[in-house]
Parts: C-alpha cells; sequence; structure tokens
C-alpha cells in the first residue's frame, strides 16, 4: 500500500496530482484506483466501472441476469367522459332522444247501452271482469256514462279497471253481450279504449292529495292479497278458472226452468275427473259458467 506521508506523494512516480480537484491518486497492484482523503489521512478506491464489475460479481446469482433493465409501468390516460353535447347544439340534436313509457291501458270503451243505464248497473256487469278503478276523490267506481243536456245516456261509456288484465276480460266475456238479458236492444260493444297521447307537463312537487291518492291506491291493491283464514298466510292471487261458453240458450232455460241446475251439476261432475272443483259460478253474460279448481 502507498505511503500516507503527503511529503512522500511527489517522489513517488505512481502517485498522480489532480490539479482540478487538488487530490492525489494511485493505481494499486490490484488495478483500483485510489484517491487520498486529508480529512481522514487515508486512501479509498475510486469507483470506477472495474471496481462496479468486481462488486456485482461477489453478489451475482446463478441464472439471473444482471443487466436486465425494468421499466416502470406506464400509466393508461383515461379518456374524456364528458359529454360533447352539453355546450354544443350540434352535438345535441344528434342525440337520439329517450322515448316516452307508454302507460297501461286500462279502460274499455263501451257502446250500446240503453238511454236509461244507471251507474250501479255498469258496476255489477263489469265488476264480473276485475276490480273498477275508483276516484281517488271521491271512491266512486270510475266509470264515465256520456251524457246529453238532458241526462239521459248517449249509448256510450268508458269503465276504467285497476288492472290492466281486466280489459282484455272484460272485451272477451262482455262485447256482443246484452247488459239486460233477454232485452236485444242492450247488446254492448265493448272495446279497448284509445287514447290521444298529451304534451308533457312538467313534474309538480308531491302535494298532499298525492298521499291520498298513493294510499287509496294501496287499499285498492289489498283487494288482490287474499288471506287465508286459518295459517294467516297470503295464497296464489290468481285461482285457476275454465270459462266454459254456449252452454245453454235463454230459450232452453225459459223451456225447462230446471235446465240450470242439472247442468251446474253435470258440469261438476265431469270436470271432478281431472281434478278438485271448489265451485261452479253462472253469470248471465253470454251464458256462459265459471269454474273453479
Amino acid at each position: 500500500m502507498a505511503s500516507t506521508n503527503q511529503s512522500d506523494f511527489a517522489s513517488d512516480p505512481r502517485m498522480k496530482l489532480n490539479e482540478q480537484t487538488g487530490k492525489w491518486s494511485f493505481v494499486g497492484d490490484d488495478e483500483i484506483s485510489y484517491e487520498y482523503d486529508e480529512n481522514v489521512g487515508a486512501w479509498f478506491p475510486m469507483y470506477d466501472e472495474k471496481l462496479m464489475e468486481a462488486q456485482a460479481s461477489v453478489y451475482a446469482v446463478p441464472g439471473v441476469e444482471e443487466n436486465v433493465v425494468i421499466k416502470p409501468k406506464e400509466k393508461k390516460k383515461r379518456a374524456a367522459t364528458y359529454d360533447l353535447s352539453a355546450n354544443d347544439p350540434e352535438e345535441a340534436s344528434k342525440k337520439p332522444k329517450r322515448e316516452p313509457v307508454k302507460k297501461p291501458v286500462t279502460s274499455v270503451y263501451v257502446t250500446g247501452i240503453p238511454p236509461d243505464v244507471t251507474m250501479e248497473e255498469m258496476k255489477t256487469t263489469f265488476s264480473k271482469c276485475g276490480v273498477i278503478m275508483e276516484d281517488l276523490e271521491t271512491g266512486e267506481p270510475k266509470i264515465k256514462i256520456y251524457r246529453d243536456d238532458n241526462g239521459l245516456s248517449k249509448g256510450d261509456a268508458l269503465v276504467s279497471y285497476f288492472k290492466e288484465e281486466s280489459v282484455p276480460l272484460a272485451i272477451d266475456l262482455l262485447d256482443d253481450s246484452e247488459l239486460r238479458p233477454g232485452h236485444s236492444s242492450t247488446k254492448m260493444n265493448v272495446q279497448k279504449a284509445v287514447f290521444k297521447e298529451k304534451e308533457p307537463v312538467e313534474k309538480k312537487k308531491t302535494t298532499p292529495g298525492k298521499v291520498k291518492a298513493k294510499k287509496k291506491l294501496q287499499q285498492l291493491q289489498r283487494k288482490f292479497d287474499w288471506v287465508d283464514e286459518e295459517g294467516g298466510k297470503k295464497q296464489e292471487k290468481f285461482a285457476k278458472i275454465v270459462i266454459l261458453k254456449n252452454m245453454y240458450t235463454q230459450e232452453e232455460l225459459d223451456a225447462d226452468p230446471t235446465l240450470l241446475l242439472e247442468l251446474k251439476d253435470d258440469v261438476r261432475e265431469e270436470c271432478e275427473r281431472l281434478g278438485e272443483v271448489t265451485n261452479v259460478i253462472l253469470y248471465d253474460v253470454k251464458h256462459f259458467f265459471f269454474l273453479l279448481a
């Protein structure tokens, strides 16, 4: 090792003075460059490429490449999600408009009713096909009979149900039937009501009237909730029903009043071969039975 006495540095041919830094250095027998630190008074190896390679070889792991450079992952740029049509009228016009949701039709339009028809008469007949909607203010059945200035029916009416499923049932059972059985002048025509689309209006805040209407709708909905008296559990909302049409004519019934009872017993006996029958109901509309299984 070289001398640490600075007075000997100039006479030693291995020593070199760096004029820019003012420090002495020399290359040892191990081919490593050393530099003299005046503050400590000792020689220290200079970190050149050869020294770094020598140190790396000491800590090298077999099978692992030391020269592989791992690049940091690039952050993905997020695409802009702002709406271009917000401030651009042209872009806004290209944007497809959302179609309004069509409300279900729950009303039937009836024609052919007699001039002296009553509200109770209409309610009794059309209630056979479902729960009739009630006026949310008065609680009266929502049946509108169109009348003239003298208060007589013009021959048409609008009946609104609570459920849209009642509409096809009313058309199937009541269309071309007599409001008053045996009176051909009261034969009705029942069809699905058609309404003109109204212009959209701005939504208003909830008012006490709307709260009252909501409670009324909940009361109507409870009419569909059938409850088992013993267990207190809800049964199925809809029973299995079979409709038997054209079972008899009015002429046959007039000729033999006992035909109705005999036919009712025969229907029950024949249908019980397929399963239990809970009830057989006769309706005075188109001469048919409701068979509840």
